[in-house]
């Protein structure tokens, strides 16, 4: 038997996965989280505190409501999931998630309430797309974090993955429902072709890194161009407007891409705006002594050496010329007079 997905085409959207002995549903609220996973007697309930899809912390309880584990996600000082506490009946646990340069997680670290916390025994890896090279690591904690585990994208037993608004298989390469953004990827299915620079962590489209390198490049073109044609504090300025919008726009895409709203896309889109203000204002200041320093040294340097090689040369080929402006006259000289020897 293989898998049985059933979607309910109105309301919150839902799915379950049927697979021989076990079934699993999984339920979204309406802005396309995952909510609950249903398995046997045991519900997992994400819970949110903010607009974007990475859940705050978990808890899971039997049908009849009684409590049996909570999970709370405590994130990284720069971006993503860094440590996850577990708190049972029994006691509390805390896992430190270990990520390599892709973002998924390798390792995890038990760290004990006293005393030093050891390595970790085992590690796992994964491919490009997601498709583990390894048997996966074991844990205490509700959910297991492997590939994209930085973003707080969860693994389910099945190997399937909770990826935003939609589950994602990494060993066919696609997601099991439809993108419901129209042309989020190559086609409604796939994840996007080029793993390396671009993801689809919400599973309504792909976001590419592309998209910041690209503004900042842009920013940087157009800040040297308004450099070159103002002077003193126009260039700061406009590196800083231009850094600013460069910014911004960048920073609206990543809204559009983890469905941020209200103060949270406000707070985003701000701190975009700034951070480009800010670099592109530096970057203008830089780029005008830069170019200061350039006219009155390099540019003088290059000039010097310029007219030397030039000279050089010139000098070089008025040398040959004038030799062999000699050599002719002579030879001139020398066949007029055996001509008129001959002629005696």
């Amino acid at each position: 038997m293989g898998w049985v997905l059933t979607f309910l085409l109105e309301g919150p959207p839902s799915v379950d996965f049927k697979h021989r002995n076990f079934e699993t549903s999984y339920s979204y609220d309406p802005s396309a989280r995952n909510l609950t996973q249903t398995s046997g007697n045991l519900i997992t309930t994400d819970h949110f505190t903010d607009s974007s899809d990475s859940a705050s912390f978990a808890t899971q309880k039997t049908l009849a409501g009684a409590l049996q584990q909570t999970d709370l996600y405590i994130g990284a000082l720069g971006e993503g999931l860094n440590t996850i506490i577990s708190t049972t009946t029994t006691g509390s646990t805390t896992t430190a998630q270990i990520v390599d340069m892709n973002g998924s997680v390798v390792a995890t670290i038990d760290i004990p309430t006293a005393g030093n916390a050891t390595g970790p025994t085992s590690f796992q890896s994964f491919d490009e797309y997601g498709v583990p090279e390894t048997a996966p690591i074991t844990t205490s904690t509700l959910q297991s974090f492997g590939w994209a585990g930085i973003a707080n994208r969860q693994t389910e037993t099945t190997g399937l993955i909770l990826m935003g608004a939609r589950v994602y298989n990494p060993v066919t390469g696609q997601f099991t429902s439809p993108d419901p953004i129209p042309g989020g990827n190559e086609t409604t299915y796939t994840y996007p072709n080029d793993p390396i620079n671009q993801n689809d962590y919400t599973g309504c489209m792909k976001g590419s890194d592309w998209m910041f390198w690209g503004g900042l490049i842009v920013g940087g073109l157009l800040t040297a161009s308004a450099c070159a044609a103002t002077v003193g504090i126009g260039c700061v300025v406009a590196g800083f407007v231009i850094g600013g919008i460069s910014g911004g726009l960048e920073s609206i895409v990543r809204v559009n891409e983890e469905h941020l709203t209200g103060i949270d896309a406000q707070n985003e889109i701000i701190f975009g705006f700034g951070l480009g203000a800010i670099t592109g204002a530096a970057g203008g200041a830089t780029g005008k002594v830069i170019e200061k320093w350039f006219e009155r040294h390099a540019a003088a340097t290059l000039k010097k050496k310029w007219f030397g090689f030039a000279s050089e040369y010139i000098s070089s080929n008025m040398d040959i010329g004038l030799n062999n402006a000699t050599k002719n006259a002579k030879a001139s000289l020398m066949k007029a007079h055996g001509h008129q020897r001959s002629r005696k």
